[in-house]
Parts: C-alpha cells; sequence; structure tokens
C-alpha cells in the first residue's frame, strides 16, 4: 500500500516536469516579436506618432477666397471719324441714310439701334436750325440731338423727337464756338432709310421766294376740296397774259386738298408754284399736280407735279390755248397757309 503511495507520487512528479517543459516550446512555435518597451515608459502607455508635413523649405500660404465686385464698364468711346458737315451750314441738305448703319454712340432710350453721328465746328457763335426732312416719309419716328460729347447725354444742348408726324427739329439754338455733335436715330419700330439733314443760321421764318403781281384770292377752307367745286383762278374767264395768285389753308387730316382751275387765252409755256408753306425746316410738306382734266373717277392726264421737301414747289408744261386745267394743292403732311401762283402766256 505504501509503495503504490510512493510510486504514484513519483509518476505525478514526472508528468508535472514533462508539462513545463512542453509548454513553453508550444507557445515559442506561434509568439509574435512586439516592440522591446523602454525603461522609463510603462507598460500602459502606447507611443502615438506626430505628423509634421514636409514642404521642401517654405510652405505654402493658406488661401482665403475674397469675391471680386461686379465692375461697371465705363463708356469713353472715341469721338472721331465722323462725317464734318460744316460746310453744309447754310448750303445743301447733307444727304444720309442709316439703312444699314449701327452705332452704339446714340445712348438713348427708347430708341432703335439705327442712326448716324455727324460733327460740325462753329468759329463764331451762332443761331442754328436743324432738321431731318423726312423724303416723303412720314410715317418715320426719329430723334435729333445737338451735344458737346459724340457718346454723353448729358452734354446735349438740343433734342427733339416727333414733329409734323415725327419727325425732327431744333429752330433757333444759340452756339458758341467749338466742335459739336449731331446724333440722328430711329425711333423703335421705325423702318430706317434715307433722310436729308438740313442745318440753316439765323431766324428762321416763313420762306415765300414769289414775289406775285396780282392780288392774292383767298380760298375758304374745306371748300373746294374736289373738282365737283374746283375754285377757278380767273372766274371761269380765259386768262390773257399773266399771273393770278390764290392763298388757302390745308392740313393733312381734314382739309387735306384745295383744287383750282384756269384757262389759258394762249399757247405756251405755264409755270405752277407753290410757296408760303413751310419755313424751310420741313415742318409742312405740301405739294402740287396739275392735269388738264377733271381728276374724277379713274386717274386724270398728268401735266406736271412737284412733291419735294423743299419750301418751294413749282412745275412748268406747254398749254394750249382754251384748254382748261386744274391743279390740285395737297397736304402731304402737317398743317398751315400756302400760296398759289399760275403764270400764264
Amino acid at each position: 500500500m505504501n509503495m503504490k503511495r510512493s510510486q504514484f507520487l513519483s509518476i505525478l512528479v514526472i508528468l508535472l516536469l514533462v508539462s513545463f517543459s512542453v509548454v513553453p516550446i508550444a507557445c515559442q512555435s506561434n509568439s509574435v516579436s512586439l516592440p522591446t518597451k523602454s525603461q522609463n515608459q510603462a507598460s500602459t502607455q502606447t507611443t502615438v506618432p506626430t505628423f509634421t508635413p514636409t514642404c521642401n523649405g517654405t510652405c505654402p500660404p493658406t488661401f482665403t477666397f475674397t469675391p471680386t465686385p461686379s465692375l461697371t464698364p465705363t463708356e469713353t468711346p472715341s469721338c472721331s471719324g465722323y462725317t464734318d458737315v460744316s460746310g453744309n451750314i447754310d448750303g445743301a441738305d447733307f444727304g444720309g441714310d442709316d439703312t444699314s448703319s449701327t452705332p452704339s454712340l446714340i445712348n438713348l432710350e427708347g430708341y432703335g439701334p439705327n442712326g448716324n453721328v455727324y460733327t460740325f465746328t462753329l468759329a463764331s457763335p451762332k443761331t442754328l436750325n436743324f432738321s431731318l426732312c423726312p423724303t416723303e416719309d412720314p410715317n418715320r419716328i426719329t430723334f435729333l440731338a445737338i451735344r458737346s460729347s459724340c457718346w454723353d447725354s448729358s452734354t446735349d444742348k438740343a433734342t427733339n423727337s416727333g414733329y409734323c408726324d415725327d419727325l425732327s427739329e431744333i429752330v433757333g439754338l444759340s452756339l458758341s464756338a467749338g466742335t459739336y455733335y449731331i446724333v440722328m436715330a430711329e425711333g423703335s419700330g421705325s423702318i430706317p432709310g434715307p433722310y436729308d439733314l438740313r442745318i440753316k443760321s439765323g431766324n428762321i421764318g416763313t420762306v415765300c421766294t414769289v414775289t406775285p403781281v396780282s392780288t392774292p384770292q383767298a380760298v375758304t377752307p374745306g371748300t373746294y376740296n374736289s373738282c365737283s367745286n374746283v375754285y377757278d383762278l380767273n372766274g371761269g374767264n380765259p386768262i390773257s397774259t399773266g399771273e393770278r395768285v390764290g392763298t388757302g389753308q390745308i392740313d393733312d387730316s381734314i382739309n387735306t386738298d384745295d383744287y383750282y382751275s384756269f384757262t389759258p387765252r394762249n399757247n405756251g409755256p405755264v409755270t405752277v408754284t407753290l410757296d408760303c408753306f413751310d419755313n424751310g425746316m420741313c415742318t409742312t410738306d405740301f405739294d402740287i399736280y396739275g392735269f388738264n382734266n377733271c381728276p374724277v373717277g379713274g386717274t386724270p392726264t398728268s401735266v406736271g407735279s412737284s412733291n419735294t421737301t423743299n419750301p418751294v414747289e413749282q412745275f412748268s408744261f406747254t398749254a394750249s390755248g382754251g384748254t382748261t386745267y386744274y391743279v390740285d394743292v395737297s397736304a402731304y403732311f402737317g398743317a398751315g397757309t400756302y400760296r398759289l401762283t399760275v403764270q400764264t402766256p
């Protein structure tokens, strides 16, 4: 019994020795090498590396976004290169056409892109008158400005839009010596086209170039507006050598026409003249048409006509003695009085 017990204890000791020698071998074969801690580092601390960026010597500055404010464009165009119309003052009309012209310097609100800019220079102070003659187109709406800077409307000396069917005119503008600009613009919706720029100096009054010999005969407005009640310049009697004069008043909406008749006694040239209806600046446009029969129904035979924008309308033809002729004084646009003179052979 004691022997067996001593043997058991011996076997147990042997087994324990064997187990202690085997376990380290098994752990060693599956172990992971850990970094060796420094002596002054506690076993519970973990080292966290500090990141320091490398900038190759100089780090870029921190970018801060600052929005750029919107810029308002400053209009400073050149005032050179425009047609000089100084020579047209008190001279011939300047023929313009803005069909394909689209200046950007007009600087006017409410007007279309078409227009023209002109320049003129005064050596001494003058009073000037400007107009855009319509060349028989009263449906256009135009604008006219006289300024000392071609593009700056704040330098306007005078402006005008719309007279007699919206055709522009500036009358009696006193200007000192210097250089000025004429700005012409089409109204929005107007059809661009030709026009005549007219510049006259001094005081503009009624233009009457014909000095009548005969005493004018007054025609009551609205009375002789057709061939059915035509006014005869000599009371139905043939006119011998000399002239007859009639005066009347017409407009482009109600009393649009006055009809006259006359019968030359002799064969030869007849001159028909209409004046005293315009101040020379196209404020009105009256025309005259001649026929050798009363224009009632159908188209009468024309013996002559004059339908310009000039302040005097005139035509001539060769008359046959004893034949009655007719003249229609017509208001194309505008309103006012007129004088008709017929010179017979």
